[in-house]
């Protein structure tokens, strides 16, 4: 509540899944069993959860903010989704990379959200690990621009990637 009567219009709910790094999966083991309410699954393994909870993440988020403002359309980004998240959250496709191959799954990606019922969603712009050039920048931001939803974030120890960052290039 408090965010939101500062004037925060957006929650953006990144890492929003659960996430064990030192394992290979790099989540929960699937023996793991999660007790879900017998309207989203009931008892089932880590598998079957996983990306429910990155939607009721989204969900609880978004039930926040329209309790905090009636009278805001909130808006919610989220990473982890699953089938209903739509209702809830515009999703970007996670951690990308600067490279010409992730600009290529970039287009497949949000195709295929769109198409499974997630309409808003989109890349990070330029890639988020390591550094765009001039030229993949470029052509980032041109299909960049025909996507539902776009942003620029990169890590902390990357170049800017901001369109004048690059230079005349």
């Amino acid at each position: 509540k408090d965010f939101i009567y500062n004037g925060v219009d957006g929650i953006w709910n990144d890492m929003n899944e659960p996430a064990v790094f030192q394992s290979v999966t790099k989540t929960m083991p699937e023996s793991n069993i999660h007790r879900g309410d017998d309207e989203i699954g009931g008892c089932q393994n880590h598998s079957y959860y996983h990306n429910v909870y990155g939607m009721l993440m989204a969900r609880s988020t978004y039930e926040g903010m329209k309790l905090a403002d009636k009278d805001k359309r909130p808006f919610v980004l989220t990473r982890a989704g699953f089938i209903g998240s739509q209702r809830y959250a515009a999703t970007w496709t996670g951690d990308n990379v600067s490279n010409w191959e992730h600009l290529h799954m970039s287009i497949s990606m949000v195709l295929q959200l769109g198409l499974s019922g997630q309409p808003l969603s989109g890349p990070d712009i330029g890639g988020f690990d390591g550094n765009a050039t001039p030229r993949l920048f470029g052509r980032w931001m041109g299909i960049g621009a025909m996507f539902p939803f776009c942003r620029g974030h990169t890590e902390s120890d990357s170049i800017d990637h901001e369109p004048w960052s690059f230079g005349e290039e």
